[in-house]
């Protein structure tokens, strides 16, 4: 039995993706949002333990992001399940997870910057 191609498929017996993105341009949308507000992360580089206003700011704007990041994962990587020989989903995949990189880089002073407090 010859594997059917991705078109080839009823429409009903495949995942609707909509749930997380009506469609390609919405998706764009949020991962050029995200793109900019990561860019800002380090912005609360060195002022995690000023205040604990300063850490909630932090940690509610570490949440969007992380929210968002993970919102287009799922889209790019289920897009890239249904076929994996699909140039634009490899590229949707591909741009996601070097944006989910480049957050862990720019935000990884947070931990060291947790860990050098005296939080006794």
């Amino acid at each position: 039995m010859k594997q059917k191609l991705r078109e080839e498929i009823d429409i009903k017996d495949t995942w609707d993706l909509t749930y997380i993105f009506k469609n390609d341009n919405e998706f764009y949308q949020v991962l050029n949002e995200a793109e900019k507000e990561i860019e800002n992360i380090s912005n609360f580089k060195g002022k995690l333990l000023n205040s604990s206003d300063d850490l909630l700011k932090y940690l509610e704007y570490s949440d969007n992001i992380e929210r968002k990041l993970y919102k287009l994962y799922y889209y790019a990587h289920l897009n890239l399940d249904t076929d994996t020989t699909n140039t634009v989903s490899q590229e949707k995949e591909g741009k996601v997870s070097k944006l989910m990189q480049k957050y862990e880089i720019l935000s990884s002073f947070v931990l060291p910057e947790l860990l050098k407090s005296d939080y006794e």
